[in-house]
């Protein structure tokens, strides 16, 4: 698997499990939980977004 779909795949699995982290803060009313939740899910979608501006690079250097 090529490192950018890596990146990606990770931050999508780190995006989903911080959300569920989140729900179950909220539904169990720990603030701490939800908190890190939220944080797990942020560090996701920038890795996601990292994995995505990789391939972006990767085609630009292709066309030069």
């Amino acid at each position: 698997m090529a490192t950018e779909h890596k990146l990606q795949a990770e931050g999508l699995k780190s995006q989903v499990k911080g959300k569920v982290r989140q729900a179950v803060g909220e539904m169990t009313r720990d603030e701490s939980e939800k908190a890190k939740g939220k944080a797990e899910a942020m560090g996701g979608k920038l890795k996601r977004q990292a994995g995505e501006a990789l391939g972006q690079v990767k085609k630009a250097v292709k066309k030069i």
